[in-house]
């Protein structure tokens, strides 16, 4: 307070007075008032400015941790590798404690060719024993025989190609199962990669590393294109079988003469069309037993085989020299990843955003700067 003054305001004199006391005070006092003023509003831009400038500072390091693409990769492929490793370790334990089981596959069609030997066995009706000698053998019940024991072994020999089917089921099945376990991976979703699955998945995979000259495509490659044959595994076994016993030239006991009594000299047997068949169907008994014996040794060996193309699959895409850096190699590649992880597609979308708000920091910072805002010197 400068003056203290009482006046009757409604009085004009006394009014004046009172104004003219204020004028002169402002006339006199102007430029220390002015100061007094300006210091007060540059006070309080300075507090504005200390705020903002520690506001801008946090959000300047909140926007520099966001979106820190190489750490998120880190961490993603770590988990990815972990996961992996121990599904496929779970998988390999699991037919490794089966490898001693039969395969349902591979039994299902041993099981269709048995019946099918039995229902089809290749042996000439009566009539037809008879034509063939007439026709083709020269009127020899000998010739016949050993005719018709040839046209029965190729008979026979055709039911049991039909083998492939029920191995290579197996093997199918088994591209099934390893698909599952990679495609269901939770800390990774290769199944993104592409819809096909079972052994389409496998085959796309193996064209995608191979176009990225990847060496994880040898372990994906020889997965898909694995096969077991009944001409590779079990032909060796059936057709020695075939050899012994309906092989004319290498026949054993098989054959039709007999041994006469009082000279020991070899005669022929005299014998009809009945005696023929007769013979045949002993002989075809006789084999396929032998034939179903050995198969069902076999029946174990399509899970000893799925271990195996497991084990090496395995090696191939875990264990092989630097197959580690193949992986990381493979998955930083932004179309991979960006499916393989679906965080690092909105990761893109937000880039922008988060371009757009970087801009606008540095324009607010550039505002804020202390020397834009005094008005005093």
């Amino acid at each position: 307070m400068v003056n203290c003054v009482i006046a009757d305001c409604s009085n004009p004199d006394q009014a004046n007075q009172v104004l003219e006391l204020i004028l002169d005070y402002l006339v006199d006092n102007i430029e220390d008032l002015d100061s007094k003023y300006a210091k007060a509003y540059q006070d309080h831009i300075d507090i504005l400015h200390r705020d903002l400038e520690t506001d801008l500072q946090k959000a300047s390091k909140a926007l520099a941790g966001f979106g820190d693409e190489d750490q998120l990769f880190v961490e993603r492929f770590k988990e990815f590798k972990e996961e992996l490793s121990d599904s496929l370790e779970k998988f390999l334990k699991k037919l490794r404690k089966n490898r001693e089981t039969v395969d349902p596959y591979f039994k299902a069609k041993v099981d269709t060719v048995m019946k099918a030997c039995q229902s089809d066995p290749g042996i000439p009706e009566l009539d037809e024993i008879e034509r063939q000698r007439t026709d083709r053998f020269g009127g020899s019940y000998r010739s016949t025989y050993y005719g018709s024991i040839a046209a029965m072994r190729a008979n026979l020999s055709k039911h049991f190609l039909s083998l492939n089917e029920g191995l290579q089921q197996s093997v199918e099945q088994l591209k099934s199962e390893v698909t599952n376990v990679l495609v269901n991976l939770k800390k990774g979703h290769l199944g993104n990669l592409t819809k096909e699955r079972d052994a389409k998945f496998l085959g796309v995979m193996t064209e995608l590393l191979d176009k990225y000259n990847n060496q994880l495509e040898l372990g994906f490659r020889t997965l898909w294109e694995s096969q077991v044959s009944y001409e590779g595994l079990i032909i060796h076994s059936i057709r020695q079988h075939f050899d012994d016993e309906l092989e004319p030239d290498l026949i054993n006991n098989n054959t039709l003469s007999i041994k006469n009594s009082e000279s020991g000299e070899s005669q022929v047997e005299e014998f009809n069309q009945q005696e023929v068949k007769n013979r045949l169907e002993a002989l075809h008994k006789k084999v396929v037993i032998k034939c179903k014996e050995t198969l069902d040794q076999w029946l174990t060996e399509p899970s000893q085989v799925r271990y195996f193309i497991i084990g090496e699959f395995f090696d191939r895409i875990h264990y092989a020299k630097d197959i580690g850096d193949q992986w990381r190699t493979f998955l930083r590649k932004e179309e991979i990843r960006s499916k393989v992880w679906p965080e690092f597609q909105r990761l893109k979308e937000h880039k922008q955003i988060q371009q757009e708000w970087q801009n606008l920091l540095q324009k607010a910072i550039s505002s804020n700067k202390l020397e834009s805002m005094q008005f005093l010197n």
